[in-house]
Formats: C-alpha cells, structure tokens, sequence
C-alpha cells in the first residue's frame, strides 16, 4: 500500500511533487521517490522522507508502505526499466510478478515488474501499459512516463486513482475523476495547466475537531427497516464503532444487526441475498478488505450503505447510500474525529428508525494523564466495551504500549493474574446500569495492586485518578482515551502522526 501522485504543467512540478508526498504520508512513509522528465529520465528516491534539487515539468513520485521486500533505497519506487527510460510508480499487489520476470530485477519488489513489461512492449506508451495490465493478476494503480513522450499514462484496477485539474494548490489529496477498473488514459499539459494524477494538522487538532455532525439520514433509517437483516462491516476503529452502533440500534430502535470484520464477511457470504443490508464504515473508502466485502454484498443482491469521510472514494461508488462524516481531512495515522464522527452518524441513525429526535452535546474533555510502563489493561461492560477496544488500539498503534481491553467481568477469568502493583488499569465506568457491576470488578483488581484510572462521569473511592466527562456518553469517554494515547506517545519521544510500520488507508489484502 502506497501513495502515487503525478503532475504535468507548463511549470516546474518538483515542488508540487514534494508537497503531495508529505500529504500523502498517511498512506506509508518507509521510502519514498519521484522521477523527472526534463529532456532526460532523472529518478531520485531514499528511505524516508525525499528532498530533490530536480526540476521538469513533468514527473510522478511515491510514498511506500512495504509489502514486497525490505525498506531500503534499492525497493523504494519509481523504478525504471534496463535502458533508463521508463519509469513507473505503483499501489497494490501483483499477485502473479514471479512468472512474469523477463529481466534481472534490481530490487524484491513485485512492482519492478511492471517497467520491464512495459520496456519488453512493441506499442507507444500507452499501448504498452494497456498490454501490460491485461497480464497482471492483483488490484493495482500505476503511473508512467518516459523520455521523450510529454504525457503521464495511468491506469487502475480495485485500487483508486483519480485524474484532477488544477490540484496544485490544494490540500485535498483525493479528487477529480475516479478511473473506471481497467480505464488507461493519457494526461498531456495542453488539456489543463495543471493536472495532478493522485492516489491515495496533527493528530491533536484532529482529536481537538471532534464534535456533534448532523446528517440527513430519513433514506438510510428507511432502507435498515426495510431490510431482512442487517451486518455493519469495517476494520480497526470503524469496527469497533460499528459495534457501538448494534447497541444503539437495539436500545434506541430495537433492530437487530450483526458486526462483522470486514475480512471474514467471506465466511458469512451464504446468509446474504437481496433482503439484506450491508453497511460498511471505512474513513478513507479504500480500505481493501471493506471494497471486497462490499462487492461480495452486491454480488449477493444486498442492499449497501456506506459511512465515508471521503465521499468521492471508490466505496462511495458502489454503495446505494453514502452518509459522509463530514469531519474534514484526517491525515494522522490514528483514526480520532472520523471515529467520534461515526459514533455521531449511528445514534443518529439509531433516533431516526427509531422516528425520535436527539441532542448530541459536544463530548470534549482535556486530559493530560501521562501513562508509564508498558503494560496497560482497560475494562469496560456493555455498550462501553468496544470503547475500551478502541482506546487499547490507540496506545498500541501511538505509544507502542501493549495495551488489553476486556469486558470487566472476564478480568477475574485470567488476566487477573498479571495485575501487580502499580499496574495501570483504565476503567470506562460512566454512571450506567453497568456502573456497580464495573466497580466490583475494579476493586478485585485494586486489591492485587493495580492502579484504577476511571473514566466516568461520578467519582468512586476506588479510583487512584479520575477523569471526568461530561456525561455517560461512549463518545464521551472515548475522547480521553485519545488524549492518553497521544501524550503518552509524546512522552515516550514518538511521533503520533506516523506510527511504525502502519498507514492510514490500507489498500492491500
């Protein structure tokens, strides 16, 4: 998985390269490149972040998030053929690259491939790419260029590409035209001034933008009642708030529905026909394993409906109804606003079947708590458990601190036997009809030693520390839970937006 970008203009695109790899670094920052066209093919590329001296007026560039070979200089994109001439930069997976080698490769990349194949063609540029897709197996977005011919050459399958005027001056990094799957086009400067050929604000303004969205959702509510039966799919963050929200459809509107990940709706494909209704929540609408789970539904007839932050994504393009998030850009690996933003879209949703009205109040809380040690358990019962999922991903995939949710009654059942003194455990306590339960669990811990940090709304005797929210609100106290996660990753001298061997979008299976 990777960000792909290219810009042709009557101006030097060196800069502007530069500029949409740092934005694109969400989707992997390992290595990174770019290849020029400036009489000759010029390619620079490094691990890590790229800095280039190069100027032409047209070029393309990458930001790597490894799957085929090492991180190191030699597997970083672009990559050119034998005689230097062609370059290409590529997203995805080539499943079938071993059998399609007809050259010593200078790298372990499966993309490498993709150059030499073009090189090995009889056609123009764009011939050349066209006979080269139709050989490879896998889900892919490639760009490229070559020495003497002044047009970028794109093509896509499964994974996005967009084609867009004028996106120099823009920070939105995904928009223009989605490619159709298997569309090649070429894009020649004379069309537009600028065009720019994209793929796909720190992680505390991110958190710190969270607040109430209020959608349009009569459609959406309509077509869940209509339905038969009901599977949010998502991966990550978007499956644990999907979890939170089969508890508002049950409480709120009494409708039954079941959470699955993404990955395994495979394993549940017999159970889905044209009376059912998938809905899939993924922030980027990229995300590989929801795309192939959202196909699977509509192979089987299934109605889909989509919770996207980024409406003109491929999702968008297969769902029946799209409910944006409507959170604005979130770039930080970690999934803050458009999580709470979900959250808000499924109680909504809930009151809308439901035919109530509801008022969400902005759910922010300023926590500082600074955890140490590298062992952190968080309990929770009930609708607060998937939160309690959601905040042991944060401190694992920020701070690096392993970090175990568990419904608080099953703490007793094992995991009671780590607990010693000082052992931090966050508890999402809030004042609920969980609320005695929760406690008892808490004080079986307390007397082995462990440090009780309790988020609710009520203070209890058995918290070492309390942070208060505003109300017993899950979207209230997965808020703290962020913060945690983000001054504790800045304690421990990380840096929150790029987490280790993660990336924002994963576009790879």
């Amino acid at each position: 998985m990777c960000g792909i970008v290219g810009y042709i203009s009557d101006r030097d695109v060196v800069p502007l390269l530069l500029k949409s790899l740092r934005l694109l670094e969400y989707r992997g920052y390992d290595s990174s490149g770019i290849a020029v066209v400036n009489g000759s093919l010029k390619v620079e590329k490094c691990v890590g972040s790229i800095e280039s001296d190069l100027h032409g007026n047209l070029g393309i560039g990458h930001t790597r998030w490894a799957t085929h070979g090492k991180v190191t200089k030699e597997n970083a994109h672009p990559f050119v053929d034998c005689s230097g001439t062609i370059a290409i930069v590529h997203n995805g997976i080539i499943e079938n690259y071993e059998e399609l080698k007809t050259h010593k490769h200078t790298s372990e990349t499966d993309s490498e491939v993709i150059a030499h194949l073009i090189e090995d063609s009889d056609f123009g540029l764009e011939g050349a790419v066209r006979e080269t897709i139709s050989k490879l197996k896998g889900n892919f977005a490639i760009l490229a260029v070559k020495e003497g011919e002044n047009r970028i050459v794109a093509a896509r399958r499964g994974n996005p590409l967009y084609v867009s005027d004028g996106c120099a001056s823009s920070d939105n990094i995904l928009g223009g035209r989605l490619l159709d799957d298997n569309e090649v086009v070429s894009i020649y400067p004379a069309a537009v001034k600028d065009t720019a050929i994209i793929v796909s604000h720190t992680m505390l303004e991110e958190i710190l933008e969270q607040g109430d969205k209020k959608r349009e959702l009569r459609e959406a509510a309509l077509e869940v009642l209509r339905a038969r039966d009901i599977t949010f799919i998502g991966c990550g963050s978007s499956r644990y708030a999907a979890i939170v929200g089969r508890f508002y459809f049950l409480r709120i509107a009494g409708v039954s529905c079941d959470v699955v990940l993404a990955s395994e709706l495979q394993n549940f494909a017999e159970s889905i026909n044209r009376h059912s209704l998938v809905i899939a929540i993924s922030q980027s609408g990229e995300t590989a394993d929801v795309i192939d789970g959202v196909r699977l539904a509509r192979e089987h007839k299934a109605k889909v409906i989509s919770i996207i932050n980024r409406p003109d994504s491929l999702l968008s393009r297969l769902s029946d109804i799209v409910i944006p998030m409507n959170c604005g850009p979130e770039l930080a690996v970690a999934a803050t606003k458009s999580f709470t933003s979900t959250l808000c879209i499924l109680y909504h949703l809930a009151h809308e079947m439901a035919g109530k009205t509801c008022n969400i109040e902005p759910f922010m809380s300023d926590c500082k708590e600074v955890l140490q040690g590298n062992d952190v358990y968080l309990i929770a019962k009930g609708i607060n458990y998937p939160i309690a999922l959601e905040g042991a991903l944060k401190l694992k995939e920020i701070a690096y601190i392993h970090a175990e949710a568990l419904p608080a009654g099953e703490l007793k059942h094992g995991s009671l036997a780590l607990i010693e003194q000082g052992t931090p455990i966050i508890a999402i306590c809030p004042k609920d009809e969980n609320f005695d339960a929760c406690i008892n669990n808490l004080m079986e811990a307390k007397t082995r030693g462990g440090y009780i940090i309790g988020i609710s709304d009520v203070n209890h005797k058995c918290f070492d520390k309390w942070i208060q929210v505003p109300n017993s609100s899950p979207m209230a106290c997965v808020v703290p839970l962020q913060m945690m996660a983000y001054y504790t990753a800045l304690d421990r001298g990380i840096v929150p937006e790029r987490p280790r061997n993660l990336a924002k979008s994963v576009t790879v299976k």
